[in-house]
């Protein structure tokens, strides 16, 4: 990123960091997330930043319009979280003075301000929030990758294939209900690694050294790297982010210089999550499930639990799921009305919802049931 300077008429259309903090929680509402993932992005290069001004020590010097070289913020942690309202920060900078000494020049901007087009595509690359996702603090997890090399066979994916994918908390989601939360984890890491379920992210960053980072978009994921990723969990942020950041060092005799990957706005092949259903599940399996009563219509209505209803936005964010994961031949109103009622426990799905969906009549009947399979 260059150190020239920004109009101030331009700087006054930027988002101030509280601004841009409150539009990414549209999308991850718990704070700490949030926070951290704008920040590794401002760390990859992907979101602009600059100030009003910035006062440079030793030697003294003011600079109106900053942009804030992208180096800067490798140092700024999560944990220290006022300048996001007061839009003001302290850099330290480490400088080579000969080759046995060292000093620091203490930078200070004020008026932080984002590039809105980078919180944008932040935006357009994070998942939607999904309804029953757990929401328990999130583990650091530690990560390492070997370097990429030029034997994978895809190098792209088209952006229309790319958004029918699933985001990672939709997969996990589905999964969990059939195979709880950390074997649901443990089933899709494991066929990430073996290069069974495809996977690809909306931005690829790599970043050597202080060389700028190199950007690639639709970008699908070698099963080799996943087979490097320790300590996901399904408490982790990953889940809610869709972005997973590498740190690769020279130690490792698998780079030349520090190297940094980072994958945004992950995705998985629908089709390889679908894979990993148990043949025999039932979405209504659980606790709360009831046996199916009447075949006729006037009582199938009534197997509908009391309960608050689900909200009909909730309901066709299940639905664009649903339809992702199984057959048109598997989607009959009473399949899609059991797995809506295993999504939603507790909660009132009503038929005539499920019917709505896609509109009177355009969904199959289930068998009735019969005595053998009540």
């Amino acid at each position: 990123m260059s150190d020239s300077g920004l109009a101030a008429d331009e700087l006054v259309t930027w988002l101030l960091p509280r601004q841009a903090l409150t539009l990414i929680q549209e999308r991850i509402p718990d704070i700490g997330v949030a926070s951290r993932a704008i920040l590794e992005r401002l760390k990859g290069g992907q979101i602009r930043a600059a100030s009003k001004s910035a006062a440079f020590e030793n030697p003294t010097e003011l600079k109106l319009g900053f942009l804030i070289p992208q180096r800067y913020w490798s140092q700024v942690s999560s944990k220290s979280p006022d300048w996001w309202d007061t839009a003001d920060i302290n850099f330290s900078l480490h400088l080579f003075a000969g080759s046995k000494h060292s000093m620091h020049r203490t930078v200070r901007v004020f008026g932080i301000r984002f590039d809105p087009a980078g919180i944008s595509a932040m935006i357009a690359d994070l998942p939607k929030p999904f309804p029953i996702l757990p929401t328990q603090k999130e583990k650091v997890a530690t990560v390492d990758l070997p370097v990429r090399t030029e034997t994978a066979p895809d190098k792209t994916i088209s952006p229309e294939e790319f958004l029918a994918w699933l985001a990672p908390n939709e997969s996990l989601a589905v999964l969990q209900r059939a195979l709880g939360a950390e074997a649901a984890v443990t089933a899709i890491m494991e066929r990430l690694r073996g290069s069974v379920l495809k996977s690809a992210a909306a931005i690829e960053s790599w970043k050597t050294g202080f060389n700028p980072p190199e950007l690639s978009e639709f970008v699908p994921i070698d099963g080799d790297f996943w087979g490097h990723i320790q300590g996901i969990d399904s408490k982790h942020s990953f889940w809610k982010t869709g972005d997973a950041t590498i740190y690769l060092d020279p130690t490792s005799r698998l780079v030349a210089d520090p190297t940094t990957v980072r994958y945004c706005g992950v995705r998985f092949e629908p089709n390889g999550v679908r894979a990993l259903l148990p043949k025999d599940f039932n979405p209504q399996a659980g606790p709360s499930a009831a046996p199916d009563p009447s075949p006729t219509t006037e009582i199938a209505e009534q197997e509908e639990e009391n309960g608050r209803p689900v909200a009909e936005g909730h309901l066709k964010e299940w639905y664009a799921l649903y339809t992702k994961l199984f057959t048109e031949a598997e989607q009959t109103e009473d399949h899609a009305w059991k797995s809506a009622e295993g999504m939603f426990p507790g909660k009132s799905v009503t038929r005539a919802a499920i019917r709505k969906l896609r509109g009177t009549g355009t969904l199959k009947r289930g068998r009735k049931p019969t005595a053998k399979n009540v």
